[in-house]
């Protein structure tokens, strides 16, 4: 479930909004197999926040925040509650006090766009903001709905220790930077390997993707890829980020909408 939910006080407003989010839903989004759900919250804002922090998945939320809100939280507030527990899911204010604009911005909460009301080109505005909402959710699906084999171990010597990490663990691999080898990133802990990024590829199975020339990421690990000033990054259930280049970004979306299947 992909939930899109509006925080407008002026009822009217609130209404239309939620009219243009559905018919774009009914006529775009049509190839998206994802259940996409709208809501209109109605006051008690700040609660209705943590409601929905406690009870969705992390990044499967559209929040439509107007910035000022006859409440004792205004939009910005509400932005940086969901951002202290929910780093992924999307964010779009909208208002008609467009000197609000900067503010935004210095509190960096990962805002992908900001919308005049009196823009008279509103709705244009809002869909292709939406398009790469809808871009994303080819390949945002919880993670309960991957195909996990049975776990495998990596099992490798790197200098007088033998080491043994389940694939599972791993969230990515990357070339070091500092001396010759690999860097292992799991969820406990980081270690080092002497092999080439090609060598050790064959040694993973076929959840590993290269995402770069110099990283290989476990795809059983991402949460979603969101395209930042041009550039890919893949999102991991850890909170971590690792770039996508365009020569790998194919390769990698086919294993994400393998996985799903």
């Amino acid at each position: 479930m992909f939930c899109v939910w509006v925080f407008e006080d002026n009822v009217q407003y609130a209404l239309m909004l939620q009219k243009s989010l559905e018919e774009y839903r009914d006529k775009v989004c049509k190839d998206v197999d994802v259940d996409i759900d709208i809501r209109v919250v109605e006051g008690n804002y700040l609660e209705r926040i943590n409601e929905i922090l406690l009870d969705n998945i992390m990044g499967f939320n559209l929040f439509i925040l107007d910035i000022d809100l006859q409440e004792s939280h205004n939009g910005i507030q509400l932005a940086k509650k969901i951002r202290e527990k929910d780093k992924l899911s999307n964010i779009i204010f909208i208002s008609s006090h467009i000197e609000l604009m900067s503010v935004i911005f210095v509190h960096n909460l990962k805002v992908m766009s900001f919308i005049d009301k009196m823009n008279p080109n509103f709705e244009s505005r809002l869909y292709s903001a939406l398009d790469i909402v809808k871009e994303e959710m080819f390949i945002m699906k919880p993670l309960s709905t991957k195909k996990v084999e049975a776990d495998k171990v990596l099992q490798y010597k790197y200098k007088t220790q033998l080491y043994r990490v389940p694939h599972s663990d791993i969230i990515a691999v990357e070339t070091n930077a500092l001396k010759r080898g690999l860097v292992i990133t799991t969820t406990y802990n980081t270690y080092y390997c002497n092999m080439s990024l090609k060598e050790l590829s064959k040694e993973l199975s076929d959840s590993f993707v290269q995402s770069h020339r110099s990283i290989l990421i476990n795809t059983d690990r991402v949460t979603g890829v969101k395209n930042r000033n041009a550039q890919y990054y893949a999102l991991m259930d850890t909170n971590q980020e690792y770039p996508v280049s365009h020569k790998y970004v194919k390769q990698v979306f086919s294993k994400l909408t393998n996985n799903m299947e």
